[in-house]
């Protein structure tokens, strides 16, 4: 497995429980190592409450919120299946807050050779920059993809050589080079 891969992964892992932890420490004042099976009894308003005390701090994008929702449903819906939390039904009423975050345009073809060209003017490595913008047009690969590339990455099948790797969210890729 690759490493950044494994990295990525362990970071969400950590998002996911730090989401779960930071939940029942806003609405249970308690670690999770002190809940009861009567603190895993939430509600609509718990989810309503923690959302608003997530906003009122405005410490967090509507995205992060999201995300620490999703994690503690998922745990809820684990739970219920383990018959640990009784009612799960309210769910499906807690709904996401809209995504507000700015999103990083799609370049034109065009543009990624305007770029190609510029970062020959850079006053160390400007070749290799450039042909880093070219092998990303060419293959749709991450910056942290290309990046981690290894030799043994690279695959000859007939006339083609195909790229093949792990990228965001551990989900398997193999792009055609040439």
């Amino acid at each position: 497995m690759n490493k950044s891969s494994k990295y990525e992964s362990n970071q969400t892992s950590n998002a996911y429980r730090k989401d779960i932890k930071d939940f029942f420490l806003i609405l249970r004042d308690k670690d999770i190592k002190f809940l009861t099976e009567e603190d895993m009894n939430i509600t609509y308003d718990d989810f309503e409450d923690f959302i608003n005390y997530l906003e009122v701090t405005e410490l967090y994008f509507n995205s992060s919120i999201n995300r620490k929702m999703s994690s503690v449903k998922s745990l809820l819906e684990y739970l219920h299946s383990k018959k640990v939390v009784s009612d799960i039904s309210y769910l499906k009423w807690v709904k996401s807050k809209a995504d507000e975050s700015e999103r990083h345009g799609i370049l034109t073809v065009n543009e990624v050779k305007q770029m190609s060209e510029l970062a020959l003017e850079e006053r160390e490595k400007g070749i290799i920059k450039k042909y880093f913008f070219l092998f990303g047009l060419n293959t749709a690969l991450r910056k942290e993809e290309i990046l981690n590339l290894k030799w043994n990455d690279f695959h000859e099948e007939g006339s083609s050589v195909f790229i093949s790797g792990i990228g965001k969210g551990n989900v398997k890729y193999k792009k055609r080079f040439l």
